[in-house]
């Protein structure tokens, strides 16, 4: 996640140098043993999984009767 209105080229070469770091396997491994999953993708899948978690999450917490403070 970044600023709103990211010049594309800079969000591109983030995702791009992003992917790098996370394709090196002693990265993967600290992540994993940190309890991290690290998962692929782009701005797009970020926010069909933030919409999708929201949901999910909205709807666990109104079954459980649990209410913001």
């Amino acid at each position: 996640m970044g600023p709103a209105r990211m010049p594309p080229d800079v969000v591109a070469r983030i995702y791009t140098d992003v992917q790098k770091v996370l394709a090196e396997p002693a990265v993967r491994d600290n992540l994993s043993n940190a309890g991290v999953e690290a998962l692929a993708g782009n701005g797009a899948d970020l926010s069909r999984l933030i919409t999708s978690d929201l949901v999910r999450y909205s709807q666990l917490a109104k079954s459980a009767n649990i209410k913001a403070e």
